[in-house]
């Protein structure tokens, strides 16, 4: 997953702007653009969309069902995969103690 800093940077380049183009279209100071590239952990929400704006993007929120969804999806994969391994393993070893 691309960082908000990588991904503006990337674009800006992409498109062959300069930093102080950037923040021309997208109407923030120079200095932003700069300490959002830095990757600056204090910004401005907006300012922030208003650069993503102009590629089409937004910061957004996640719904947390969602991410919850995946964690116990992620978890029921973990514990069948378990399973399956434990199964495999006993069975070996169940036939090496029936061999001897």
């Amino acid at each position: 997953m691309k960082t908000i800093r990588a991904f503006v940077k990337a674009k800006r380049k992409e498109l062959g702007l300069t930093q102080e183009d950037l923040a021309l279209n997208a109407g923030v100071g120079l200095n932003f653009i700069r300490d959002l590239e830095q990757g600056k952990k204090t910004l401005r929400l907006d300012k922030v969309n208003d650069v993503l704006a102009l590629f089409g993007m937004q910061v957004g929120v996640i719904d947390q069902i969602d991410k919850n969804r995946l964690g116990k999806q992620k978890y029921i994969i973990t514990i069948n995969w378990l399973a399956i391994f434990l199964k495999q393993t006993m069975g070996i070893y169940f036939n090496m103690i029936r061999s001897i």
